[in-house]
């Protein structure tokens, strides 16, 4: 366990969490697609929460699933940062295809990068 009361151990969490993060981003995923939402829309807000509010109804639906895919991506760094080598999921980018950290070939990238191993339950469950 990384004990955030040394100052250090924290730092260190957050350098890997921002390194991870941005790779992520790098890759058209992750926050990236919500980032570009807010800037097209020119919305200009740090929290969801507030975006979601800005933007109109017919819109939020997109947002919405831009942010899932932040939260995808944030995990998977999160994770990393952490000090973690398997990271268990199911999600398999099956809805948002190649615009999810999920989606093959974007995971592969993530995986060779950050030598974290993504697996499903049932790969789990045999280890």
């Amino acid at each position: 366990l990384i004990n955030f009361e040394n100052i250090e151990n924290f730092w260190c969490y957050a350098e890997k969490l921002a390194e991870c993060s941005e790779f992520i981003r790098a890759l058209g995923v992750g926050a990236s697609e919500y980032l570009k939402l807010k800037n097209e829309f020119g919305i200009e807000s740090d929290s969801p929460f507030t975006t979601l509010e800005k933007v109109e109804a017919s819109q939020k639906e997109i947002f919405i699933k831009a942010v899932a895919e932040w939260v995808d991506g944030d995990s998977l760094s999160a994770h990393f940062a952490y000090g973690n080598d398997v990271f268990c999921t199911e999600d398999q980018a099956k809805n948002a295809r190649d615009r999810s950290v999920f989606y093959n070939s974007n995971i592969i990238k993530v995986k060779e990068k950050f030598g974290l191993n993504i697996l499903s339950l049932e790969e789990l469950s045999k280890l």
